[in-house]
């Protein structure tokens, strides 16, 4: 199964990490479905009050909050890659996102305490910003810690939490609130949570003092030097292309790729923006539906 193949091609205290970073993921999820299934008793269900709850208050925040995190923290690390600072920058993710799982799950908890409908909404924009650090922080662990080989089955094992949360939410929420009322739920998994934020930071030790992400991938390096003699470290290219003139030929058609290891290439978020900018105001016609699809959105 997936879970035999990332424990046989990695580090195994890397597999615990990403069994942690799961039940993190499972816990943000189950705490956003839960809202839906435990009712509370004076918020009216029926009318705008349940939609500015579940919608705005959460998801508005939720959207920039993750994005601008991310940011800062790409922005305080100079956006320097794994390689250069050992295994420091993977255990400062592992400390925010026990930071934004304790903080999610206090304000969970608190949803049991709160009394009036603003206090709630309070509580679901701090839960929202506190979310949206889970996901894009736990999937760059995961890109660290993980070899090529083993990364895909790696997100497998992570995105099932998701799944496995909306199910339980249905089926264990349920009767959570059936049996002790719309409390216990808000309660039991908030602590749970508290808990596993506790732990996170002693996953420190469990991270490898090498990356395994820091080893190249043979299937998509692609280097340029400066020498006119163009190097294509693939070994399937290799076998195919013989003359310097069919090695630039083939780098050429990659030219317009951001992230290729070359000396001119510039910086991901600057690579980001140039590519908006072309479709916004160069290529838009190319693509109308994105447009159109964007506008009706």
């Amino acid at each position: 199964g997936e879970l035999d193949v990332v424990m046989h091609s990695t580090n195994r205290k890397a597999c615990i990490v990403l069994i942690f970073l799961s039940v993190a993921y499972f816990l943000e999820n189950f705490d956003r479905y839960i809202l839906s299934i435990s009712v509370i008793p004076y918020i009216d269900y029926s009318s705008y009050e349940y939609s500015v709850l579940a919608g705005p208050a959460f998801t508005i925040i939720y959207t920039v909050g993750g994005l601008l995190i991310a940011l800062y923290f790409h922005s305080s690390t100079n956006g320097k890659p794994t390689s250069n600072i050992g295994n420091e920058k993977p255990a400062l993710k592992l400390y925010v996102v026990a930071a934004a799982t304790f903080l999610f799950s206090l304000a969970f908890t608190t949803t049991a305490l709160a009394v009036t409908f603003w206090q709630q909404c309070i509580i679901r924009m701090v839960m929202g910003l506190a979310q949206s650090v889970i996901t894009p922080f736990s999937t760059s662990i995961i890109s660290d810690l993980f070899p090529p080989a083993s990364k895909g089955a790696a997100f497998a094992i992570f995105n099932l939490g998701t799944y496995i949360s909306f199910s339980l939410s249905l089926s264990l929420g349920l009767y959570i609130y059936d049996s002790y009322g719309w409390q216990a739920g808000y309660i039991l998994f908030g602590v749970v949570g508290l808990l596993f934020a506790f732990v996170f930071p002693f996953l420190r030790l469990m991270i490898p003092k090498n990356s395994t992400n820091d080893t190249p991938s043979v299937y998509t390096q692609v280097d340029i030097i400066e020498d006119p003699e163009v190097s294509v470290k693939n070994p399937i290219i290799n076998d195919r292309i013989s003359s310097s003139e069919d090695k630039k030929e083939v780098m050429e058609s990659f030219s317009g790729i951001t992230g290729l290891n070359t000396p001119q290439s510039s910086s991901l978020l600057e690579n980001m923006i140039k590519t908006l900018k072309n479709i916004a105001f160069k290529h838009w016609w190319d693509v109308p539906g994105v447009y159109t699809v964007s506008i009706a959105t």
